[in-house]
């Protein structure tokens, strides 16, 4: 409903981080972002559980989601 700050960041099932999808401050709106299923380093990922995490000035959101190749 207002224009915030958007970060939205992937980690594995260790916590390590994957990748950062987006860092930016977004007006307000409804937006969509593909993940290509690579890694910071261009690699694809492995199948398995990933978290995606989600932040704003609101709040944070965190899910799981399953990679299957």
């Amino acid at each position: 409903p207002e224009q915030t700050n958007v970060e939205m960041n992937i980690f594995n099932v260790k916590g390590q981080h994957v990748i950062s999808l987006l860092d930016d401050n977004y007006p307000k709106g409804e937006y969509i972002e593909i993940w290509d299923g690579k890694d910071k380093h261009g690699r694809k990922a492995r199948s398995g559980v990933y978290i995606y995490q989600l932040k704003t000035n609101k709040g944070t959101k965190v899910q799981k989601m399953i990679i299957i190749r």
